[in-house]
């Protein structure tokens, strides 16, 4: 599913990657009365908000590797979603395995490929790694306020590196081929 957010006022739609920033920005939209609606559709890979051509589209993306060690760090401890539950006991390597195991249709939004999340034709793309500098830009671009720096919802985990060895790694690499291909991530 394509989730959005979008703003007549302010003439912005934001599509949404969990895991990519998305409390951080949200919260600091809220606090400042910046948002009006949030919107949620089919995995067409089309924008879905009318008036996505007239307004500034923006999104942000995250190396998989990451993504997957801080989706399972945040998730799978927390036990909030029915989708992580069957990994309680289970350490990283058995969640990524059964992750890239599972078919797109059956995935949770936070470990769906970020190609199913993102359309193509945006006004811009910032990348987790560089967040606060890409927010800012974003920031400054519509609303000339500046963004308070803050990371809300950070998992605690060791780089994610340590988390592979070279077999999951490719078979991470595979699962999310076209992440790393579109978004320019280094597959090593």
């Amino acid at each position: 599913m394509i989730r959005y957010y979008a703003s007549d006022t302010h003439r912005y739609i934001w599509y949404v990657v969990p895991k990519c920033g998305r409390t951080s920005l949200l919260y600091w939209l809220k606090k400042h009365n910046l948002i009006e609606q949030e919107k949620v559709g089919l995995s067409t890979g089309e924008p879905l908000f009318v008036k996505h051509n007239e307004y500034f589209t923006f999104s942000f993306c995250r190396n998989p590797y990451d993504r997957l060690v801080s989706t399972y760090f945040d998730k799978v401890p927390k036990q909030e979603l029915p989708f992580y539950k069957r990994w309680k006991d289970k350490g990283f390597a058995e969640f990524a395995n059964d992750i890239c195991d599972m078919r797109t249709k059956k995935m949770d939004g936070h470990v769906v490929p970020q190609v199913f999340l993102i359309p193509k034709n945006l006004d811009f793309l910032g990348r987790f790694e560089t967040l606060n500098q890409d927010i800012q830009t974003v920031t400054n671009k519509l609303f000339n306020i500046k963004f308070d720096d803050r990371h809300y919802n950070k998992s605690k985990h060791k780089h994610y590196s340590k988390y592979y060895d070279k077999a999951l790694r490719d078979k991470v690499y595979e699962k999310y081929k076209q992440d790393f291909e579109r978004f320019g991530y280094d597959p090593e």
